[in-house]
C-alpha cells in the first residue's frame, strides 16, 4: 500500500497565476493516481466547497475547520482519499478533534 501525506496549503489557490483546484492540474492528478491512500493537510476547505474536491477512483472524507471570526479565509482542514479497492482495508476511527485523523489499516503481516 502506497501512502502520500501532503501539506497542500489550500486546495484552491493560485497556480501559475491562475486560481484553480490544485487536484485538477494534470501532473498532480497523475501523481495522485500512484498512491492508494492520500492525506492532505491544511486544505483551507470550507464545507460549501467539498463537492468540488475529489480524485477520480478514490473515496474521500473531509474535516473542515470552522472559519475564525476575524479571518479572511478558511484555515486548517484535513482530507483523506482512499482508492476504491482499499475501502474495506482502511477504517477511520472515532475522534474528538477535527485536527487529527486516526485510522486502522487492515492487512496480512508478512
Amino acid at each position: 500500500m502506497k501512502i502520500l501525506s501532503w501539506n497542500i496549503r489550500g486546495i484552491f489557490g493560485k497556480v501559475e497565476e491562475q486560481y484553480s483546484n490544485k487536484l485538477k492540474i494534470k501532473h498532480v492528478e497523475n501523481l495522485l493516481q500512484k498512491y492508494d491512500v492520500i492525506f492532505l493537510q491544511e486544505t483551507h476547505l470550507e464545507q460549501k466547497k467539498i463537492a468540488d474536491v475529489y480524485v477520480t477512483g478514490f473515496k474521500s472524507i473531509h474535516y473542515c475547520r470552522p472559519k475564525r471570526k476575524k479571518a479572511s479565509s478558511a484555515s486548517g482542514g484535513i482530507s483523506v482519499f482512499m482508492k476504491e479497492e482499499y475501502r474495506e482495508k482502511v477504517k477511520l476511527l472515532p475522534q474528538n478533534n477535527p485536527d487529527v485523523v486516526w485510522m486502522h489499516i487492515f492487512g496480512k503481516k508478512k
